[in-house]
């Protein structure tokens, strides 16, 4: 029955607007730390979806891990420092399993759960400019 309800059209708008919604939140943390890369906005989603978002407390440690960095232009480096901060707010049971599925985001592959994933190959994520306005 479960199947049946995600086949309609109206079920499925329902999820679609709520897919555009936490877009939207992931696209205006993008904004807030700095990403610009469609891997950037694929790891404030999946912030938004597995964690919810990221505390003043760990945004405060984010800002000041980024204020350090040397080069502050390197996507990677602000994505790294926003996976270890958020995946060490996680609860320590989770955490690891949290921060290796952040990384596999940042660096673009990785195992997670014993599958092996690509995200260029696979997902056509880059560490090209976000598409749309940000």
């Amino acid at each position: 029955m479960l199947k049946q309800l995600g086949r309609t059209p109206e079920f499925q708008q329902i999820q679609a607007g709520h897919a555009n919604r936490v877009h939207s939140k992931a696209l205006a943390m993008c904004a807030e730390y700095g990403l610009t890369t469609e891997r950037g906005a694929a790891l404030m989603f999946d912030i938004c979806v597995q964690n919810g978002s990221i505390s003043p407390v760990v945004k405060a440690q984010i800002l000041t891990d980024l204020s350090t960095l040397s080069d502050q232009s390197d996507q990677v480096a602000r994505m790294r420092a926003v996976a270890h901060r958020r995946s060490a707010a996680a609860r320590g049971a989770f955490a690891n399993d949290v921060l290796t599925r952040k990384l596999a985001i940042v660096e673009g592959e990785g195992t997670i759960h014993g599958i092996p994933y690509h995200l260029e190959e696979q997902f056509g994520l880059r560490l090209r400019p976000i598409a749309g306005p940000q």
